[in-house]
């Protein structure tokens, strides 16, 4: 068994030394937690994208409540970021959605939110919500 595995590893070692053939690891991107709700800024963590940079994007819904309860019609919104590897080969996400309200009189309210998260050779982790985004824990 063991002459088997030796004669395996060699063919394998001969094989790449003399073919230049790198072996190719298929990316798994996902999300490790979240993606969440903190206030206005949506977190999470991602892995399986690689060393980085990674590009994350959200795309949803915003209403602005008036004191009144009244909501208008919804507007879309995107955010788009660039982050860096953190920690454990795991993406630390951040996305601050900026009030869009006209001023302070308005509650401002994101829903239908699809964040995608994606490395440079284009694999992709993607989270939709519809509805309310879960708030972070």
């Amino acid at each position: 068994m063991k002459s088997i595995l030796s004669f395996a590893i060699g063919l394998i070692a001969l094989f790449t030394v003399t073919t230049g053939f790198t072996p190719v690891i298929k990316a798994n991107p996902h999300f490790v937690s979240g993606p969440c709700l903190d206030g206005r800024t949506i977190k999470g963590t991602v892995a399986g994208l690689g060393s980085g940079p990674i590009t994350a994007t959200a795309d949803g819904k915003f209403v602005c409540v008036n004191r009144g309860g009244n909501t208008p019609a919804p507007k879309s919104f995107t955010i788009t970021q660039t982050f860096n590897k953190t920690s454990g080969g795991n993406f630390k996400l951040a996305l601050n959605v900026a009030s869009l309200c006209p001023n302070r009189n308005f509650t401002f309210r994101i829903s239908d939110v699809t964040i995608t998260v994606c490395n440079a050779a284009g694999e992709c982790a993607e989270e939709t919500f519809s509805g309310a985004l879960p708030t972070c824990r």
